[in-house]
């Protein structure tokens, strides 16, 4: 049997028990396998040595690095669909008054909470409230009559506005968690005798994601990775749990 150096991470297909391809991840920074057991032992005789040694609770991990944030597999995580559709988009910007009015980025489709501010940033106690029915769209300019101030004024809007039809939304719910799924992982590895690049495949029979995850955002620094661990588990009506295939 030719030896090899693994060094490649692996592209990794997840199916649902249908075996239907649900998720295709080709941006890993890190594949990881781990395999664990535990031990015990029947020790006897003089120094009490061991005799015997039991090998038991097999525990096999799949941990994964992506370089990128992937919505789906947020709403893998979560337990929920990754839904296509129009959404209400919360949105505060600074608007300057011109002849009267002031002329909105996007279209409220809710009431606009309008506040005086002379810097564009500290704001008025009591807003003024515009009535979405008031504000006037044309051509996609959306505009709405100020009562009172002048013309250069600043003021913060505080509204809701749709947005297209292809907006992803992922929701996070209190009472679901990530499903069951198979991983079938391709990478290729260096046969040691040829120096010649392998085709090398990692099939996790059934498994489940770790619901648990972290999104960082910070100002300075590396940019965020997004780490999934997945517990493998022994299938229903198999012994084998993981296969690697060298071809």
């Amino acid at each position: 049997m030719a030896r090899f150096g693994v060094k490649e991470v692996c592209d990794c297909t997840f199916y649902d028990m249908n075996d239907v391809p649900v998720l295709y991840l080709d941006t890993l920074k890190i594949s990881n396998l781990s395999n664990d057991a535990e031990r015990t032992y029947i020790r006897g005789g003089r120094s009490n040595s061991i005799l015997m040694a039991f090998d038991y609770n097999r525990t096999s991990t799949f941990s994964i690095t992506d370089a990128l944030l992937n919505p789906k597999t947020v709403a893998l995580r979560t337990g929920v669909d990754l839904v296509r559709a129009s959404q209400q988009i919360y949105k505060r910007e600074v608007l300057t008054q011109a002849g009267g009015l002031v002329t909105f980025s996007e279209t409220p489709v809710t009431d606009v909470r309008l506040y005086a501010s002379p810097d564009g940033y500290s704001q008025e106690v009591a807003p003024v409230i515009i009535p979405v029915g008031t504000v006037t769209t044309t051509g996609g300019v959306s505009t709405a009559t100020v009562v009172g101030g002048a013309d250069g004024d600043q003021h913060i809007a505080y509204y809701q506005f749709a947005s297209g039809d292809e907006t992803e939304m992922m929701t996070i719910k209190s009472d679901t968690f990530s499903g069951t799924y198979k991983i079938v992982g391709d990478t290729v590895v260096t046969n040691y005798e040829t120096k010649e690049l392998e085709s090398f495949q990692i099939i996790v029979h059934q498994c489940k994601i770790n619901s648990a995850f972290e999104i960082t955002m910070e100002a300075e620094g590396d940019p965020s990775v997004f780490e999934m661990t997945i517990d493998v588990m022994k299938p229903d009506r198999d012994n084998k749990m993981i296969e690697m295939i060298k071809y």
